[in-house]
Order: structure tokens, then C-alpha cells, then sequence
């Protein structure tokens, strides 16, 4: 069972959106002309719509889903009373009257608050969730009383626009005529997916709308401006290619390059590029490019320094094609740039893995890389020491001269102690003034000499010049043992804690095994 939706989907959701927003502002630039503001608007709702949706199937978790439906929303919430605005500017040579258009919306501004709401109430989605289907997971409700209500007004307007075109058309003639037309056979796309939706026609439950009205957009477009239909539509895909984000490549079985965006030629190493030229077989992507024509298409993430020696990180895709015989044409390469999402998330777990003050391993950290260690040691038996330190005296420091002194002892320990270990060995903070290390490979008198030099390096520390009075002193409790398998992370932190309380107890700065 699929757990996501196919990336040629969303992509063809996303070019869709592109699409439908490019028609949209061309229209925008006519406005004068009849019907081209409705038209725009339509347009945008569409796009809205359809790039809403490709963030929705992306998701996986129910929030996500929600948000990506609250965007989708303001397009679709107003794709009723648009339809019907369009349609009546159309047949009527006239805008519809303010009164009627501002009811129009009202459903449709209610729509929208309710879903941009839904956490607060069951009126649109009953018990909604994340479930999953035959395909990938989708969200699964029961149907709210006003989801009812913008359903009905969906399927309202989306079956009497095409009723209300071929019925003009009766009486129309010439040109007008065939406009209507064809202006009906669009509008009869998205009402009946919309129909064979509701009914569980479509495979794999995937919403067809954004596609249909994507496709009567089309239509629309043709029968009021028809005269430019040759010029606008590579206009667009040229657009929807070139002004995308992302790389785009496009080559045939035999590895010859049959179509690419602007976007592609600035990739490193792929400078000069052109469309009829076999794909380099000595670049980062050609071992993921061929073995994508060999099988069922793929992803990979690769880094590569650009022309300025700064390093990149790309995410490629690729998706295989077909002809019309239904044999392998080729395969469709998309590539991503997504330098700036690496730098964030590493910069994340650097911040999430690392104290603050000190920089060494947080307690949550080494805990991870202790178990690690451990389940590692545990195949062969190896040895693993622990050193658990706890300076002396330290309340008496942040009583005496404040907090920030404190944290200044805490930093120069922090850079102190690492000078006194092995590359292997792993160090970090435990809490409050305990500092916790682990020793790979060493036995107890292995680990009472490392106890022992990272005392010396405690005395040496010069936290505060100013006040030569304070003096850094720390103890330090060693355990070790050869791990098999019965001995876990509470046992051997617990020996070291016993061994800790031992030093202390026996007059401080001292090392106690």
C-alpha cells in the first residue's frame, strides 16, 4: 500500500496552478474587454484551488492537512458564486447587479470562516482524520451540516452554468454561438468529475477538480479569446517552466536531453547544456539520471560547489514517460535547490543537540550517543568507562560573586575538559554544574587516569582574572565495565553516581572509582 500521493501528481497540480495563475493575470492586463475580470478571477480561484490541493496530498498528519485545506479554500469557497458571475457576464453582456453578486459571496465568505475555523466546531468536518486509502492517506470526515450547504451550492452553480450556455446558444448565431458552445463543453468538465467524485467513480480517491476546472479554464479562455490561443499557450508553459523554482530536464531513452527549463542550464556542472545533446555521463547527476531510465523513476539528494566554491544541496526527482504505445520514452528529471532547508535543519539539531553555554553535548544528547555506545559495545564485549564530574563548591561561587560568574566557570570548564580526551571519547553537560563522559575502549584504571587528567585541567582554569580569589576544583566519580548485553545506561550511570558521592564524601577534589 502507497503511503504518498505520486510526485507526478503534484507536479501536474502545481504546472495546473502555474497555468491557471499566468491566464489569470493575462486576463488581468485586459480587463476591458468583456468578461476578462470575471474570467480572471475564476482563473485565480482555480489556481488557488489546485496548488491548495498539491500542498493537501503532500501532508501526512492531520494539521498539516487542515492548513493546506484552509489555503485551498480561498479558492474554492468562491468557485460557486464566480462560476455563476462569469457565466451570467457572459450570456448577459452585463455585470450581475452588486445586490445579487454580494449574496453570492456571502455563502462563500461563510464557507471560508467556517473552515479556517473548523478546529472550534463540527459544522463543516464531523470527527475529521487522517486514514489510509486505497492510494496514499487522505483526510476522512463526516459531512458537517454546512459542508452540505457548500456542496449543493457547488453542484448548483456547477450544473446550471452549462444549462444556462448551451440554452443561449439556442438563440445565438455565428461566432456567439459557437462560443457558448464551447464555453458549455467546459463548463460540463468539472460538474461531471464533480459527480462521478461524490459517487466513488474516481480510482484511488483522488479529488479531480483542480484538473477539470484547470481543463474548462481552457475552454473558457478559447471562446473569448480564441484569437491568441496559439500564442498564449507556449507563452504559458514557457512561463510555468522558466519562472518555477525548480530545475527541469527532460531526456529521452538513449539519455539525449529533449526539453529543459532556464532553471537547469544554471545548475553546476550543466552550464552550456542544450536540448539534442546526450546528458553528461561524468556529472553529479548522471549515475541518477541513467538509473532512472533503467527503472521506475526515483530520488536522491547530492551537494556540489557552485561556480563561487559555496557549497549546494540539491533534492532531483526523477518520473519515467511514456509514448503513446504506452513504451518508455524517456524520463522527467526536477530538481530542487534546498541549500537554504539544509543550512536551517542543520543549524536545528546543532541548537537542539548542543548547551547553550558551554557547547558541549546537551544531556538529551549524550544519553543517545551513551545507549549508541553501548548497543555497539554490547556485540563484542568491549569495555566502556564513565567519568560523572560535579564541581566543588560551585553554589558558594553564584553565591558569592552572582550567576554570571557562574556561567563563566561553566564556559571555561566547558572549553577546558575536551583537551584532556581521546578523538573517541564523548563529553557533555549532564545538568547544572556535572559534566558526564564516556570512554569507548576503556577499563576502570584507563578511566581513574582520564578522571585524573581532567582534574588537572579543572585546576588550571582561570575562569574570572579579575577575582583571583576564586579557585575551580571538581570531583570526579569513575565506573567501568565490559559491556554483554545486562548492563544498561541507569546501571553504569548509577556505579558512577555511587562512585561520585564516594569522592565528595571523602573530602572534594578528588578522584573516587
Amino acid at each position: 500500500m502507497h503511503t504518498s500521493p505520486p510526485l507526478i501528481i503534484i507536479f501536474l497540480l502545481l504546472l495546473s496552478g502555474i497555468m491557471c495563475a499566468y491566464l489569470a493575470a493575462w486576463s488581468s492586463l485586459r480587463h476591458r474587454q468583456p468578461g476578462a475580470l470575471e474570467f480572471g478571477l475564476l482563473t485565480w480561484a482555480t489556481a488557488i484551488y489546485s496548488l491548495g490541493y498539491a500542498v493537501e496530498i503532500s501532508r501526512n498528519n492531520l494539521e498539516d492537512v487542515l492548513w493546506a485545506i484552509r489555503v485551498e479554500y480561498l479558492g474554492l469557497a468562491f468557485l460557486p458564486p464566480l462560476i455563476l458571475i462569469f457565466t451570467f457576464r457572459f450570456v448577459r453582456n452585463k455585470p450581475l447587479n452588486r445586490a445579487v453578486v454580494a449574496g453570492l459571496l456571502t455563502v462563500s465568505f461563510i464557507t471560508l470562516g467556517l473552515v479556517w475555523t473548523v478546529n472550534f466546531h463540527s459544522l463543516y468536518y464531523i470527527s475529521p482524520r487522517i486514514e489510509s486509502g486505497n492510494y496514499f492517506p487522505g483526510l476522512v470526515f463526516e459531512r458537517g451540516p454546512w459542508y452540505k450547504v457548500h456542496l449543493a451550492y457547488l453542484l448548483l452553480a456547477g450544473s446550471l452554468s452549462p444549462i444556462l450556455l448551451f440554452w443561449h446558444a439556442r438563440r445565438a448565431e455565428g461566432r456567439r454561438r459557437s462560443q457558448m458552445i464551447v464555453l458549455g463543453l467546459g463548463a460540463l468538465i468539472p460538474i461531471v468529475g464533480g459527480y462521478l467524485f461524490a459517487a466513488g467513480k474516481i480510482p484511488y480517491g483522488i479529488d479531480v477538480g483542480p484538473f477539470a476546472l484547470s481543463l474548462s479554464v481552457l475552454f473558457f479562455w478559447a471562446a473569448l479569446f480564441r484569437y491568441g490561443l496559439f500564442e498564449i499557450v507556449p507563452a504559458a508553459r514557457e512561463l510555468a517552466l522558466d519562472t518555477v523554482g525548480e530545475a527541469l530536464i527532460v531526456v529521452d531513452y538513449t539519455g539525449r536531453v529533449i526539453d529543459l527549463n532556464r532553471a537547469a542550464i544554471d545548475l553546476p556542472g550543466l552550464a552550456g547544456l542544450k536540448i539534442g545533446q546526450m546528458f553528461p555521463r561524468d556529472g553529479v547527476l548522471s549515475g541518477f539520471v541513467f538509473h532512472s531510465l533503467q527503472n521506475s523513476g526515483g530520488e536522491t539528494e547530492f551537494s556540489t560547489e557552485d561556480q563561487n566554491g559555496n557549497l549546494r544541496s540539491y533534492r532531483a526527482r526523477s518520473y519515467l514517460l511514456k509514448d503513446t504505445l504506452g513504451r518508455q520514452g524517456g524520463c522527467a528529471v526536477l530538481i530542487t535547490d534546498i541549500s537554504e532547508t539544509t543550512r536551517l535543519i542543520r543549524r536545528l539539531d546543532e541548537q537542539a543537540s548542543t548547551d547553550e553555554l558551554t557547547g558541549l553535548l546537551n544531556r538529551r544528547s549524550i544519553m543517545q550517543i551513551g545507549s549508541r555506545l553501548i548497543e555497539q559495545l554490547s556485540s563484542n564485549g568491549g569495555w566502556l568507562g564513565i567519568v560523572l564530574m560535579d564541581l566543588d563548591h560551585f553554589k558558594e561561587i553564584n553565591d558569592s560573586y552572582g550567576h554570571q560568574a557562574g556561567d563563566t566557570v561553566l564556559r571555561c570548564v566547558g572549553e577546558c575538559l575536551p583537551k584532556a580526551l581521546r578523538d573517541e571519547d564523548v563529553i557533555g553537560r549532564w545538568g547544572g554544574d556535572e559534566f558526564v563522559v564516556f570512554l569507548p575502549g576503556a577499563d576502570r584504571p584507563a578511566a581513574w587516569q582520564v578522571a585524573e587528567r581532567l582534574r588537572a585541567q579543572v585546576a588550571a582554569c582561570e575562569p574570572l582574572k579579575a577575582v583571583p580569589t576564586i579557585r575551580v576544583s571538581a570531583s570526579f566519580g569513575v565506573y567501568a565495565a565490559c559491556v554483554d548485553g545486562s548492563v544498561g545506561m541507569d546501571d553504569l550511570m548509577r556505579a558512577a553516581d555511587q562512585a561520585l558521592y564516594r569522592a565528595k564524601n571523602n573530602g572534594r577534589n578528588q578522584s573516587a572509582v
